[in-house]
């Protein structure tokens, strides 16, 4: 695991201190609080991205999407679209 060095103002080093202290939560963690949504959401961002790179650079040919309109269209079929009560 790696480590930085931050310098915080002396109040804000004194409110990290006595929260740490109240809570039990190291330093450490009491940092990487708010920063692990951030890397989530930075992740997840970057998945998004690659996941429609993909698709730009590999298309789904005309085959694929047939075969994925028929096998809808057998799926749907199967459910009553008459007006029945589906409750």
């Amino acid at each position: 695991m790696g480590q930085i060095a931050i310098s915080l103002p002396d109040d804000t080093l004194k409110l990290v201190e006595r929260e740490c202290e109240t809570t039990g939560e190291t330093h450490s963690d009491f940092i990487k609080r708010p920063i692990d949504p951030f890397a989530k959401r930075r992740k997840e961002a970057e998945m998004v991205a690659q996941y429609k790179r993909g698709y730009e650079l590999y298309p789904d040919s005309e085959e694929e999407i047939e075969g994925l309109m028929t096998a809808q269209m057998e799926v749907l079929s199967a459910y009553p679209w008459d007006g029945e009560d589906l409750s």
